[in-house]
């Protein structure tokens, strides 16, 4: 990264270049527990059972979204106003989006744009259910 007014350089730089004295001085040392960094999580009312949690970050661009779905169940999300990213981080799942589907597998990403309910049904696998976590960038 090149050296700018905007940043203080601590590392990657030539050592002539660095800005270490400014860049502890901006540091703050202010202890906090370990809710103070868990997001706050709650129902995601585009859910049709529930499935799914929302965890809204502090920022406006985007929220994030858990689905647990075990063998037996299924779920579909409503309709988002922006384009929703999913990634399968436990099991397998059919993801289906108006007439396209999508078998994934673990570590397997779905994108879908704005404007399509979202229908999600777990495979039989060792985990006995399907996690997904999605980033949508409007609910």
């Amino acid at each position: 990264m090149a050296v700018s007014d905007n940043v203080l350089n601590s590392a990657f730089v030539p050592q002539d270049e660095r800005q270490a004295t400014g860049f502890v001085k901006a540091l703050t040392f202010t202890p906090r527990s370990g809710d103070a960094w868990r997001l706050k999580h709650g129902e995601y009312a585009k859910s049709d059972t529930g499935r799914t949690q929302l965890y809204a970050p502090p920022l406006e661009e985007f929220v994030v979204l858990h689905t647990q779905l075990p063998i037996g169940t299924t779920e579909t999300l409503k309709a988002s106003h922006g384009p929703t990213i999913g990634i399968v981080t436990r099991g397998q799942a059919l993801v289906t989006v108006g007439q396209e589907f999508e078998d994934l597998n673990a570590g397997g990403i779905v994108f879908v744009a704005p404007g399509h309910d979202i229908q999600i049904e777990p495979f039989e696998n060792p985990q006995n259910q399907a996690e997904i976590w999605w980033a949508s960038s409007m609910v």
